[in-house]
């Protein structure tokens, strides 16, 4: 089993993967009806995580994680980590 490091926010990047990045590297594509479509990146350089925001704005990135979380189907939604 592989040990995931913790510390901080970034730590929690360490042994990410989407399966087309490398480890370290997670990131979400988007499409809006009107608005436009882009991709989202969030990586870990100097141990601290960077983003990968294509000139979209804090407020915008949060509005978009917080709609897909809100309206995704959680799969275990007892559980708490």
């Amino acid at each position: 089993m592989t040990e995931i490091n913790t510390t901080g926010v970034a730590g929690l990047f360490n042994n990410c993967s989407n399966g087309c990045e490398p480890a370290g590297y997670v990131a979400f594509q988007w499409s809006v009806k009107g608005v436009g479509f882009g991709s989202i990146g969030f990586y870990t350089k100097d141990d601290k995580v960077n983003c990968n925001n294509e000139l979209m704005s804090r407020e915008f990135i949060k509005d978009i994680l917080c709609k897909m979380v809100d309206d995704c189907i959680m799969e275990e939604p007892n559980k708490k980590i």
